[in-house]
């Protein structure tokens, strides 16, 4: 007796699901690096091969802010993978600008923190979300954009720098009644 094939025997579906992920991307301030996939490798220095690196930098968002210094978007660990795979399905990359370096307080390692999570908070206004005047005055000048909350924190903590946005997001966790992040 043969075996009875259903939707799921042939596994396309999740194929074309991890095709269409939505990738973290984490901001890094690489400095006035010019914005060539070489000198920025060397600078960032990766864990990626020279080949997954060469295959998903032209798909990275960079901008470069006003005091010249470049910022790079790039994956973590398992997002340069699915990055791959996308390119080499010859679908664009499908981004999502969430995450940003942290600082612990009383540590000196950094961290990648991806902030989507902060996506299913329901605040009337997302300026008390991070006790933080800069962060308040980023919401005041991001009028109304379609951004996600997630995306906001990144680019705060972007702007602040890993240090002090450890700090801040430590006192929002410590506080009673505050929404786990």
């Amino acid at each position: 007796m043969g075996r009875r094939l259903g939707e799921g025997s042939f596994g396309w579906q999740n194929v074309w699901l991890a095709h269409r992920a939505e990738i973290t991307l984490y901001a890094a301030n690489v400095g006035g690096v010019p914005a060539e996939a070489s000198a920025l490798r060397r600078r960032f220095e990766p864990a990626v091969s020279m080949r997954t690196w060469h295959r998903v930098f032209p798909y990275l968002p960079r901008e470069v802010l006003a005091d010249g210094s470049l910022v790079l978007w790039h994956p973590d660990e398992h997002g340069w993978q699915l990055a791959q795979e996308q390119v080499h399905a010859l679908t664009a990359p499908v981004w999502r600008r969430s995450g940003a370096y942290l600082t612990q307080p009383g540590s000196e390692r950094t961290v990648l923190r991806d902030f989507h999570e902060l996506d299913d908070i329901d605040l009337p206004d997302w300026s008390i979300a991070i006790p933080d005047r800069r962060f308040s005055e980023l919401v005041g000048r991001m009028g109304s954009a379609p951004w996600r909350l997630s995306e906001v924190v990144a680019r705060w903590a972007l702007e602040v720098g890993p240090v002090r946005a450890g700090l801040a997001l430590s006192l929002v966790h410590d506080q009673p009644g505050a929404a786990r992040h």
